[in-house]
C-alpha cells in the first residue's frame, strides 16, 4: 500500500472577506461583532463570491508551494472562491494534466 497524504487548502481571501476586514478596521477591531457583521455585512446573496486581488495573489503564492507536491486528486468545492483558489493554486503545476479535479458539493 502506498502512503498517502491529504492536504487541505482554503480558499483565499474573497470580495467578501475583504469587506469585512476593512469594516473591522474602521470599527479599530479585527474582528465585528455579530450583529455589527449581520447588520453592516450578511447577504444570503454573498455565499458564492469571488477572490479579491489578495485571495489571487494568495492562491498564487499557494501555486508555487504546492509544486513540489505529487498531487494525483483534488477535491473542489462547487464555490467560485474555491474554483479560482484551485485554478490559480494548480494551473502552473507540473502534473496538471494528470491530477483528477473532482468538484463536489
Amino acid at each position: 500500500v502506498l502512503p498517502t497524504r491529504a492536504v487541505l487548502i482554503r480558499h483565499g481571501m474573497s470580495k467578501v472577506n475583504k469587506v469585512y476586514l476593512e469594516t473591522a478596521e474602521k470599527f479599530g477591531a479585527s474582528t465585528l461583532p455579530p450583529d455589527v457583521y449581520r447588520d453592516i455585512l450578511y447577504d444570503p446573496n454573498d455565499l458564492d463570491v469571488e477572490l479579491s486581488d489578495i485571495g489571487i495573489n494568495q492562491a498564487k503564492d499557494a501555486g508555487e508551494m504546492a509544486k513540489d507536491i505529487n498531487f494525483r486528486t483534488v477535491w473542489i468545492s462547487p464555490l467560485r472562491r474555491t474554483l479560482q483558489t484551485a485554478y490559480f493554486i494548480f494551473r502552473n503545476h507540473p502534473n496538471f494534466e494528470t491530477i483528477t479535479f473532482k468538484v463536489n458539493p
